[in-house]
């Protein structure tokens, strides 16, 4: 079945909204759907919704909507939509579920959940990583509701860890002031990844293949780069010699445990998405590496620069 997606609205302001966003907006141009109420072909409507305390990104082509974010609300900011796009964080399964009853109330055809991250469809990274598992409730929920309503489909887009925000935050290990880094394991362990523009063209290749009668219903993998620490390690190496030191990941999961029973949740996120990434508990197979390493080491070598630069390292989609 082609589908027309005329009008597309982006819930959320963040990085990853701003990564769709700068995509869609770039793509307008030359992506021209057939309005089958017109002769011509007619550009995309974008929109993004926010609260009303919230300022949009500058990002050319794009309305600005707000919304309380109740369900009647929200009906109406979906009103002549034909996809939504979530880039809400998935500890509010409330939310993301609210997002869902206000898409079927507005009768919007297509749905693509928050799942810009690591693989929900793995029951061992859901027990091991608790933002997975309210991932996995919200798109067991969307399915249910598609399975009720024949007419509304969704797509899930599973991209890995955020590359830009795992080395500036020092999740995936690099300490881009001292240059030095930690290795987990034998920092071998390879894991899927994108930018923040890679996450928007993963959701551009989806919209076309919609548009084409392909992915509706469907989990995808596509991240932009499958790889490793000591591939990333190579990269900064080239300048001179970091100082590295060595971490088990085991030790990681027994503290972020340790963390959780005493309350201390957003220091514990941190070393169960270290095990996520280093543990070997995901399935690396199955992704995209459509990057390459030449792609990898000028994003890697980008973030770097703009450190030194700016005396930080954004991810340059401001």
């Amino acid at each position: 079945m082609t589908s027309h997606m005329l009008n597309i609205i982006v819930v959320g302001t963040n990085p990853l909204s701003t990564g769709i966003l700068r995509a869609l907006s770039h793509a307008r141009p030359s992506l021209k759907p057939c309005d089958q109420n017109h002769a011509s072909p007619t550009h995309y409507t974008i929109t993004l919704l926010t609260r009303p305390n919230q300022s949009p990104p500058h990002v050319h082509n794009v309305q600005h909507r707000t919304s309380d974010y109740t369900l009647s609300s929200l009906t109406t900011a979906f009103q002549n939509q034909h996809l939504i796009i979530s880039t809400y964080a998935p500890a509010d399964t409330h939310f993301q579920k609210l997002l869902i009853d206000a898409a079927l109330v507005a009768k919007v055809p297509y749905f693509i959940p928050c799942e810009f991250s690591y693989d929900t469809q793995s029951a061992k990274i859901c027990d091991a990583f608790p933002p997975c598992a309210a991932r996995a409730e919200v798109l067991n929920y969307l399915r249910q509701k598609s399975q009720e309503n024949e007419k509304f489909r969704w797509t899930g887009i599973a991209t890995g860890c955020l590359l830009e925000n795992g080395l500036v935050e020092g999740l995936l290990g690099f300490d881009l002031v001292w240059k030095s880094a930690t290795m987990y394991g034998d920092g071998e362990e390879e894991f899927p990844c994108s930018t923040l523009d890679g996450v928007g063209r993963a959701v551009l290749d989806v919209l076309k293949g919609l548009e084409e009668g392909r992915y509706e219903r469907e989990y995808l993998y596509r991240s932009e780069f499958v790889t490793s620490q000591n591939e990333i390690l190579l990269i900064p190496e080239k300048g001179g010699k970091w100082d590295v030191g060595r971490a088990e990941v085991e030790e990681c999961l027994r503290e972020g445990e340790r963390r959780m029973e005493k309350g201390f949740f957003e220091g514990a996120m941190v070393l169960l998405e270290r095990n996520v990434l280093f543990g070997g508990i995901g399935d690396s197979e199955r992704w995209g590496n459509n990057g390459g390493k030449f792609e990898l080491e000028r994003v890697v070598k980008g973030v770097f620069e703009r450190l030194e630069r700016d005396g930080k390292a954004d991810c340059g989609c401001g």
